[in-house]
């Protein structure tokens, strides 16, 4: 009968103390967060053949994954650079989370 209850007292400890270990490998592993690349805005060229190099670097942005290619309609693209001019506005861009301008 001792020998019966011990069994049962063993048992029951290796229980409790081996629950945490067996439950602590059911969690979830942390993951490291996602980075979101900088938003670039790609600005016109100033030459007729510019427009097919314009294309060709917001192509190879968009199928990057470092750099992520922000497309402007061309009223806001003027109002950030007109042809010509070495300065760029960047305020027309505030709405948009691009810094960077190419």
């Amino acid at each position: 009968m001792i020998g019966r209850s011990y069994r049962l007292t063993l048992g029951v400890v290796a229980y409790f103390a081996l629950t945490p270990l067996v439950h602590a490998q059911n969690r979830p592993k942390p993951q490291r967060p996602v980075e979101v690349p900088p938003a670039v805005v790609v600005l016109p060229i100033d030459t007729t053949e510019g427009d097919s190099t314009r294309t060709i670097i917001q192509r190879d942005f968009d199928f990057g994954d470092r750099i992520q290619p922000v497309l402007l309609d061309n009223a806001v693209l003027y109002d950030v650079w007109h042809p010509g001019e070495r300065g760029i506005d960047f305020g027309p861009l505030a709405g948009t989370r691009a810094t960077l301008a190419v």
